[in-house]
């Protein structure tokens, strides 16, 4: 992979601009997403370092320290991608989404993080996949994870070892690795969105990889402004209408601030399902916070109980027996992620479905 690495010392140098040029600049995107009719952002991997999570090809990238047989250092490494909490650019496009300001959502980045944030599926496009999806090869059900599901050692690779349970296909994860095609939902989410923008908003992206960077393209070309944030310098930027050189958060916080729009704080969400199928059985199951038809595996252990006698269970599915006329609970441990603690559901007697949020 260092081959992807920026080959000369111009694109690979970090430009930042004075605090009065970034002020004036959101200003200027925050009066061009006011007028816009259909805003869309594309999204990179330096929208996501003030997580934590190194980016690629900055000065000290993935892929630029591969490109010199290096690796990250302890300190580079600074958070495991399932424990990073969404940043303030990340929850900032949240806030635009849900206002109507953005349309729609493109990203390269795989570490999850806009579904995490609350950005609804059906208006993202994750161009290379998703760390923490597993997707079926036969009936194409998607099933979210809270942890990593990339297993495989060879990059062409991609089942986990894992079965469907709804039609007993093989699970695999869904990163694109280099030489693979574009999964076609998101790859037509992505370029649909790009031709019907009138405004194209790129963050922290080196506009490097293709077809992805053929998104923003498309959109200047067809006469919408292109707007690009990045540290370093891309192919694009003279196709660009804006050109800011500032970290992604400095000058999103500024561009809400134009816009009179308050940052929320990111709130982790989880949500379940416990209901009774058939006379004597009961079973949990975790679902996406985002899209409830989207299985998700949150509880690596529970504890059931039903009258006097618990249960420990610790593989899905999460069964247990209990009578229709007895009242039941689950005290679910989460992975650990994000020190939470141990939460408890109870079904009622005679109830037939409860919900934990």
């Amino acid at each position: 992979m260092a081959f992807t690495a920026h080959k000369d010392d111009k694109m690979m140098e970090e430009l930042n601009e004075t605090p009065e040029d970034v002020e004036a600049k959101a200003r200027q995107l925050a009066d061009m997403l006011r007028a816009s009719k259909h805003a869309v952002f594309f999204t990179g991997a330096g929208i996501s370092t003030s997580a934590g999570i190194p980016d690629f090809r900055g000065p000290q990238g993935v892929w630029t320290l591969a490109a010199k047989g290096e690796q990250p250092s302890a300190s580079q490494r600074q958070v495991r991608l399932e424990a990073a909490v969404p940043t303030k650019t990340h929850m900032a496009l949240v806030e635009l989404m849900r206002l109507g300001l953005v349309k729609h959502l493109i990203s390269q980045n795989v570490d999850g993080m806009h579904r995490k944030s609350g950005i609804p599926v059906t208006k993202l496009s994750e161009l290379h996949g998703n760390c923490n999806l597993e997707v079926c090869d036969g009936c194409k059900r998607e099933f979210l994870r809270d942890f990593h599901t990339r297993s495989a050692q060879h990059h062409l690779d991609h089942e986990t070892g894992s079965m469907c349970p709804a039609c007993g296909g093989k699970l695999r994860d869904n990163i694109v690795n280099f030489g693979e095609n574009l999964p076609v939902g998101a790859l037509h989410g992505g370029f649909a969105n790009s031709a019907a923008a009138d405004l194209h908003v790129v963050l922290g992206s080196s506009l490097t990889v293709r077809p992805a960077c053929n998104m923003p393209q498309d959109t200047a070309e067809k006469g919408g402004k292109l707007v690009i944030v990045n540290l370093q310098r891309t192919p694009l930027d003279d196709a660009a209408s804006l050109r800011v050189h500032a970290p992604c958060d400095v000058f999103m916080c500024k561009v809400m601030e134009h816009l009179g729009i308050a940052i929320p704080e990111f709130e982790l969400q989880r949500r379940a399902v416990l209901w009774r199928e058939g006379d004597n059985s009961v079973r949990l199951a975790g679902v996406d916070a985002n899209d409830t038809q989207v299985p998700a595996s949150l509880f690596p252990r529970v504890v059931a109980t039903v009258g006097e006698k618990s249960t420990t269970l610790t593989a899905e599915p999460h069964c247990f027996s209990c009578p229709t006329d007895a009242e039941c609970s689950v005290t679910v441990s989460f992975f650990g992620h994000y020190v939470e603690p141990d939460a408890t559901l109870v079904l009622a007697a005679g109830q037939q479905v409860a919900g934990y949020l």
